[in-house]
């Protein structure tokens, strides 16, 4: 899975059919103190990622260099149960929900 974006590289090349793609996932187990009572405690899954953007589709086929990158984290949630167990779509909803540039990103 990645993403189809317009993006312009930080030397000012624009790339009207960038791929963006989430290359690496990590989550860590947070304990999280319920109103700052010691005695309520729960857990918190905090998922951090990054990605790597492309000039288009073609040249991450070909292994080419990518001409960007994205970041971001998120708390896991449990709210949309079709896609829970699905970290990595859940972390492309949250770039396409969090960052303007992928505000109407097409998934491909």
């Amino acid at each position: 899975m990645g993403l189809k974006i317009e993006y312009e590289t930080p030397a000012g090349i624009p790339c009207p059919d960038a791929y963006a793609l989430i290359s690496g996932l990590r989550v860590e187990k947070q304990e999280v103190k319920d109103d700052g009572d010691d005695s309520n405690i729960h857990h918190d899954f905090l998922v951090s990622y990054n990605g790597k953007i492309y000039f288009n589709q073609e040249m991450r086929k070909e292994n080419r260099s990518p001409v960007g990158g994205v970041n971001g984290q998120f708390i896991l949630s449990e709210g949309d149960k079709k896609n829970h167990y699905n970290i990595l779509k859940q972390a492309y909803l949250h770039l396409k929900d969090t960052d303007e540039m992928f505000a109407n990103a097409e998934d491909c």
